[in-house]
């Protein structure tokens, strides 16, 4: 028969401490293990979506541009066919009864065509939002960006920004995507227009075109989240890789059909963040001297040191 001592307990109780131990630590890797494995495995979809959405909006804007040709080109027809008057017209349909044909004509092919992208672009905002806290943890995502402006002599200086994960998560997570990369550090800010400031991937566009994330897939937008001051926004079509803080409301000015110039005028830029702190910073990067010409680009370029996400 075995007696057990006190020094025998003492034994069994550390035994039983160590494997509860164990077995807690194994369910810990565990969980970590099939969080990374989940992420992965949702990355790899995103990545897959990302393409496929890439290249639809691609083939999507050939199509509406094609469409618009022909359309264009017989709105021509008609108007060289009925103009001066209508004379010579061979008694034709007037110009007034046929042109809004065309345009209805125009607008549905157009909507079709949108149709076609838009669920994708719906998956991909799913697909966002379970990455985000697998990849990032729940948030909220705080990041610093570290700037030397010119003339400081080594001088750093710090501005907060705030993404808003819950209204524009595809956007927030191909940003965090780059910050994660280390993308922007050694980077610049390029531009001080009377309404954004602007930074961009100089000298490093070559480290954005080899890891892919130039720019976004498509032009995310939330009207709950407009370009009002001091928000971030996304510039070009597509949008990025390149940045801007707004230094006024930008609200009509980057938001749907805001941006004539472009091809598909009643796109937005996408507004994903506010900056939260170092609005004096902003300030002084706003009064630097630029050169001429419209676009404001900065005679010395301000240092992005680098931005990080806030633990």
């Amino acid at each position: 028969m075995v007696k057990w001592g006190r020094g025998s307990n003492r034994r069994s109780g550390a035994i039983w401490w160590f494997v509860l131990t164990l077995c807690g630590a194994l369910m810990i890797v565990g969980t970590k293990n099939f969080r990374l494995t989940k992420a992965y495995e949702t990355l790899q979809s995103y990545n897959v979506l990302i393409e496929r959405t890439a290249g639809s909006s691609r083939l999507a804007y050939l199509e509406m541009k094609g469409a618009n040709e022909r359309l264009t080109s017989k709105v021509n027809d008609l108007q060289t066919k009925y103009g001066g008057g209508g004379a010579g017209g061979g008694g034709g349909v007037p110009v007034k009864d046929e042109v809004p044909a065309v345009v209805r004509q125009l607008k549905k092919a157009n909507g079709a065509i949108l149709e076609k992208v838009q669920p994708m672009k719906d998956e991909l905002i799913s697909l966002s939002r379970t990455l985000l806290p697998l990849l990032f943890g729940e948030g909220p995502y705080i990041l610093t960006v570290v700037v030397e402006l010119p003339g400081s002599k080594g001088k750093e200086e710090n501005i907060v920004f705030k993404l808003e994960p819950d209204l524009m998560p595809y956007t927030t997570l191909f940003f965090l995507r780059q910050v994660d990369a280390g993308l922007w550090a050694g980077t610049s800010v390029i531009r001080a227009a009377s309404h954004v400031i602007q930074a961009d991937p100089r000298p490093n566009m070559a480290a954005f075109k080899q890891a892919g994330m130039t720019s976004v897939a498509f032009q995310e937008y939330n009207p709950e989240f407009p370009h009002k001051k001091h928000t971030i926004g996304l510039a070009g079509r597509p949008g990025g890789p390149d940045f801007y803080v707004s230094m006024i409301d930008n609200t009509k000015n980057h938001g749907p059909g805001g941006q004539g110039n472009y091809d598909l005028p009643a796109e937005a830029d996408p507004a994903f963040g506010t900056v939260i702190a170092g609005h004096d910073v902003l300030e002084r990067i706003h009064k630097l001297p630029t050169k001429e010409g419209n676009f404001k680009m900065l005679i010395e370029f301000v240092t992005i040191k680098d931005i990080t996400l806030n633990k």
